[in-house]
């Protein structure tokens, strides 16, 4: 069989692609919907069918991404020869209709990707849900903010968070992960502007070092700055405490100026684009989270190669509006408008795609890291504690907190809360129950859906976005695959 007519099928080990997930949310290790994986062995006897929820997205002549819809993150590039393969089994087949050798490896793998799937198990991806792992705290170190952006949902009271209250964030995050079972916690020191109160961050940071060891608890820190004050001794302490840190880079220039302002209403690109380079020239990279509004939106192409020419992790967030940010009507998100100027940006990242995957990051709260039930970990695996104490669903309800950090089990009073902000499942919601992009997108933000349609059980307001959006990032996701892997071998 000549190369050209043998079965490729080029796939990321698991270990290696939850490495290269980049993008980062307030709210994200959001509950997943998981499965048992098949057994290493193939029963050879036993007959097998392609996955019905099996899809394809075109890539090249010869090549094309086959994705299942509806079963945990299964992504490989496959040829024409592979593709034959899966069309034996449309209907039930035996692999002893396979007749050669490397046809047969091929199968193998195809089974361990869930592609082909046993008839007696072939509805496998309608699985039970189970909680994500991982608890994520957001921790509001300080009110206090050096920018002046016309998106923030802060009032900006001036109030930073006491040593106390400091420490008993951290004992109620790491007893709520006793509690409930969390075997991984995130921290996200934010505000404000968490460098103003950067002391905090740092007691808080060794604090919960501590108790990780102690409790053999594995833990990550983030700082969210806007970068605008860091200092090189800041970051000489960053990387002493292993914390990541997130920068907020919304264009290059005056399309970053337009919407992130320092509090004289001078623009910040040119002090936030020093700290990235200082982080980097530090060893101590930092990942770029780009806020997208109709302000912004036709610089987005431009910003994403900057980003790309440090080799920078990066996400693309939606601009949300909130009672602070309603007055400013030039921020909305024109829709059309908005597609374009994603897949122009998606266009520069075909040229110059990087070794990591962008599948957790291109396209707002949507995700592939894992199949699941919710957009955010709103109401279920997350805790915005704010600088008094007191603990909200979201970030962005800081001001209306549920509980509080003295409670015996605030998480508890979290998930039962129904006073607002209901975080639905996504099989609960009109116009996702059926769709086939409903465990990737989850419905959406459930705040910014209930804004626009005063109801928590519909769809996203942004689901056409999404909906053409999406296949664009999984076609990224299978040219980066095709680029920096080489096809599995099956050649006896």
């Amino acid at each position: 069989m000549t190369e050209e007519n043998q079965p490729q099928i080029i796939f990321e080990a698991p270990a290696v692609r939850q490495l290269n997930m980049t993008g980062d949310c307030p709210a994200c290790a959001d509950w997943t919907v998981r499965s048992n994986r098949l057994a290493d062995t193939v029963d050879l006897g036993g007959l097998y069918i392609r996955s019905e929820s099996l899809r394809s997205v075109s890539l090249t002549n010869a090549y094309s991404l086959a994705f299942d819809m509806l079963s945990d993150y299964s992504a490989a590039v496959i040829n024409r020869p592979a593709w034959q393969i899966l069309d034996r089994f449309h209907f039930p087949a035996k692999f002893s209709t396979l007749s050669d050798v490397e046809d047969h490896k091929a199968a193998r793998a195809l089974v361990e990707l869930g592609f082909l799937k046993p008839l007696t198990e072939p509805h496998r991806h309608k699985n039970t849900t189970t909680p994500n792992e991982m608890l994520v705290a957001w921790l509001h170190v300080t009110d206090k903010c050096n920018l002046s952006c016309d998106y923030c949902y802060l009032p900006k009271l001036g109030d930073s968070m006491s040593p106390e209250t400091g420490k008993a964030s951290i004992d109620a995050v790491f007893a709520a992960a006793k509690q409930h079972g969390f075997r991984h916690i995130k921290l996200k020191y934010a505000g404000g502007e968490a460098t103003l109160n950067f002391q905090r961050v740092l007691a808080m940071q060794e604090y919960a070092l501590t108790l990780s060891e102690e409790q053999g608890v594995p833990f990550e820190g983030i700082v969210l700055t806007n970068g605008v004050g860091m200092t090189s001794r800041m970051i000489d302490e960053i990387k002493r405490l292993h914390l990541t840190v997130i920068v907020s880079l919304d264009g290059i220039g005056a399309y970053h100026d337009a919407q992130r302002v320092l509090t004289n209403g001078q623009g910040s690109f040119d002090l936030v684009t020093k700290t990235i380079d200082k982080l980097i020239a530090e060893k101590c990279p930092p990942q770029i989270s780009i806020t997208i509004t109709d302000r912004n939106v036709c610089g987005l192409a431009e910003t994403v190669d900057w980003v790309l020419d440090r080799d920078l992790r990066f996400s693309l967030n939606f601009y949300r509006e909130n009672e602070c940010s309603s007055s400013f009507a030039d921020l909305r998100l024109a829709e059309q408008r908005l597609v374009d100027e994603m897949q122009r940006a998606y266009a520069v990242i075909e040229q110059r795609l990087p070794r990591f995957s962008l599948m957790g990051s291109l396209l707002d709260r949507t995700h592939f890291s894992n199949k699941h039930e919710y957009a955010c970990g709103a109401g279920h695996n997350y805790l915005a504690i704010n600088q008094d104490g007191g603990i909200a669903k979201c970030q962005t309800q800081l001001a209306h907190p549920v509980a509080n950090v003295h409670m015996s089990d605030p998480l508890n009073v979290v998930h039962t809360d129904e006073s607002w902000l209901i975080n639905l499942p996504v099989t609960e919601k009109e116009g996702c129950r059926e769709c086939e992009w409903r465990y990737w997108c989850a419905g959406g933000c459930p705040i910014e859906t209930f804004r626009v349609t005063g109801r928590w059980d519909v769809k996203s307001p942004n689901c056409r976005i999404y909906q053409t959006l999406l296949p664009e990032v999984l076609r990224l996701e299978g040219l980066r695959l095709l680029k920096y892997y080489s096809p599995a071998s099956f050649i006896s």
